[in-house]
């Protein structure tokens, strides 16, 4: 089902828990009492110590319509990422597709930048990040937000606490 306007549960504070959102992967997606808005927050993925991991990603998604009549539908997010590795091994990736999983943007990706490693479970603190969806006006568009170890036993791990996000008409 598409959510019609607005991303539901973006603060992920409903109930049942992650309603109108799927989820799933090899690493574990996982409601937390760390958020930036409300008491609720996604995290995906867990703590593991600075060693190497196999490749794996958690992910989440919920498809939206973005509403024609909009001046300028735009979504955010806020996130927060706990790296044990660089960038370039593993990651806090979110991009759009169609309903169909078929490819449409990159939103955002990110993770420690290096080019040496982070020290273990380095907090890279609260981050925000948007994008104009005016072009996707009268489409359903999924938001999809995935947490990835990319390199298979060399990633030392990421975690990402996804929060706060919206789908709104942000005007003129």
């Amino acid at each position: 089902d598409a959510v019609h306007g607005l991303a539901l549960n973006g603060s992920f504070e409903a109930s049942p828990d992650l309603v109108r959102w799927a989820y799933g992967g090899k690493l574990p997606v996982t409601l937390v009492e760390v958020a930036r808005h409300g008491s609720r927050a996604v995290r995906l993925g867990q703590p593991v110590p600075a060693e190497p991991q196999p490749y794996g990603k958690a992910w989440l998604r919920q498809t939206v319509y973005v509403r024609p009549q909009w001046n300028r539908p735009v979504m955010t997010i806020h996130y927060r990422m706990h790296a044990n590795d660089i960038f370039d091994s593993s990651d806090f990736y979110v991009w759009l597709s169609r309903a169909d999983g078929a490819w449409l943007a990159d939103v955002v990706r990110d993770g420690y930048p290096g080019p040496d490693a982070t020290p273990p479970v380095h907090d890279v603190g609260w981050r925000t990040a948007s994008y104009d969806l005016t072009s996707f006006k009268g489409q359903h568009v999924r938001l999809i937000f995935e947490n990835r170890n990319l390199q298979h036993d060399t990633s030392l791990g990421i975690l990402t606490i996804v929060d706060d996000v919206r789908v709104v008409d942000a005007g003129p």
